[in-house]
């Protein structure tokens, strides 16, 4: 005969939910809320989200059609909150140790501590993300917000020796296209 596992009910709980109940965010206490809500990184989070939409607010905005916004404000907060907070101050740097436990949890391969060679690869992409990848997003928020500069505007604001290049390059393209 084969033995099953109790079945969780209101009244008996089951293992996994005992592991459950044991999880530190069960025993979160208002000081220890407003610890996290306080952290450096968290703060920075938030400071550096303001700041952006602060400083792209400043100049002439060109008008977004609904799904551009929404486009526009995914790359703000994928580039702040999964590229830098997450991926790069949590994972790789382990700014908060509650965070980082339950980060590992999510994403496994940030299991490994610091300054050891498991998982380097993924530390060095995870760089990548906080130093490239999050930035980049931040500056696509801006330029749909402030919209591109087309190439005619470029060439209005064209001086004489900007001019003598583009045509010597033009002339060396025909050129070698011949």
């Amino acid at each position: 005969m084969i033995r099953r596992p109790p079945r969780s009910t209101l009244s008996s709980s089951s293992a996994a939910s005992d592991v459950y109940k044991r999880q530190e965010w069960s025993t979160l206490t208002a000081e220890k809320a407003l610890h996290y809500v306080f952290h450096p990184s968290i703060l920075f989070t938030f400071a550096l989200l303001a700041v952006s939409v602060w400083e792209t607010n400043r100049g002439k905005l060109v008008a977004l059609t609904a799904s551009e916004r929404m486009r526009a404000r995914w790359y703000l907060l994928n580039g702040v909150i999964i590229h830098i907070l997450m991926d790069g101050m949590v994972g790789v740097f382990k700014v908060e140790p509650l965070f980082a436990k339950n980060y590992n949890k999510l994403d496994r391969r940030y299991g490994s501590a610091i300054g050891t060679f498991e998982g380097s690869t993924v530390h060095i992409v995870s760089l990548l993300e906080l130093f490239v990848k999050g930035p980049l997003c931040i500056l696509l928020y801006r330029a749909y917000h402030r919209g591109t500069v087309s190439y005619t505007h470029l060439r209005a604001h064209e001086t004489p020796e900007h001019l003598v290049c583009r045509l010597l390059l033009e002339k060396k393209k025909k050129h070698l296209l011949i």
